[in-house]
């Protein structure tokens, strides 16, 4: 039995609109599945984007899906830390990483909120919603 694993993480800064990111792995029922990418940005270094899914079909129809997520984005730059030529003011936010690992229950076919967390520092906060759906 292959099951659908849908993410969809949403990046929340301040007031600014929220910037999502959109990930569906096809994992058969007991077996792992593995997405890598990773952007390399100016004067940040490489930026990953991973996550391992190991569903599991249940005797009640249910999913048991365990995930490890890795989501690690750069802070915008404003327009005067935008000069190459200059350093950025002690304090500033150049990169937040985010690493969750969570195994919890599901429905086919029904998301949940697995996780929500904020920026240690910042006001950025970031909303991971899974769904797993059973392919018949």
């Amino acid at each position: 039995m292959n099951i659908k694993v849908d993410f969809t993480i949403t990046d929340q800064r301040g007031g600014a609109a929220a910037i999502k990111r959109t990930l569906t792995l096809m994992v058969a029922d007991e077996r792992t599945g593995s997405i890598r990418s990773q952007s390399s940005v100016f004067q940040v270094g490489d930026v990953p984007l991973n996550v391992d899914a190991s569903p599991t079909l249940l005797n009640d129809g249910k999913i048991r899906l365990g995930f490890n997520l890795q989501y690690d984005w750069p802070a915008p730059l404003d327009a005067a830390s935008a000069n190459p030529t200059l350093q950025p003011p002690r304090g500033t936010v150049i990169k937040t990483a985010l690493h969750d690992s969570v195994t919890l229950i599901l429905e086919s076919g029904k998301p949940m909120i697995a996780a929500q967390s904020a920026d240690p520092i910042g006001d950025r906060q970031v909303t991971v919603e899974v769904k797993a759906t059973v392919l018949r």
